[in-house]
């Protein structure tokens, strides 16, 4: 019976490890996907985003409040979740699937960067810059569907 129950064990571990490399490498996946124009940049400044400031200071290597950029990313993730409701025709940019899928990437990158922020700023960094990346997908999905024409 130990036997089995280590063997048991061992399954459970291997798949919860293939499952998160699975959903790590879909959310990657998303992300890396282009568009032909990238409404990103335009959606920010016409939504009031602080994403490209927030993004712009993370990725020059200064040391950075994370009470405040985390503060800005929940405004602007609640903000261009707000924008995707509006638009009807965002499922032909972003399926409903896709976005579960970043959401929850979003809340557990922004858990990482909360778990790391102490003893690894440079992992807390990586966190953050990608829940800016996850702002900037969802608003430019947001631009492609027309949310500047509503």
């Amino acid at each position: 019976m130990p036997v089995q129950i280590v063997i048991s064990g061992i399954i459970v571990v291997a798949s919860l490890a293939l499952f998160a490399y699975w959903f790590r490498y879909s959310c990657l996946l998303i992300l890396s996907a282009q568009t032909t124009q990238d409404y990103a940049g335009v959606v920010a400044k016409a939504s009031g985003l602080a994403v490209l400031d927030v993004q712009e200071q993370l990725e020059s290597g200064e040391p950075f409040d994370l009470t405040a950029i985390r503060a800005a990313m929940e405004a602007d993730f609640a903000r261009v979740n707000q924008l995707l409701e509006r638009v009807p025709e965002v499922g032909e940019h972003l399926s409903a699937t896709e976005r579960f899928v970043l959401r929850l990437d979003y809340r557990m990158m922004s858990v990482w960067s909360q778990l790391t922020a102490g003893r690894n700023p440079q992992q807390a960094r990586e966190a953050l810059l990608e829940q800016c990346a996850i702002v900037s997908h969802f608003a430019n999905a947001a631009g492609c569907a027309g949310v500047l024409r509503a």
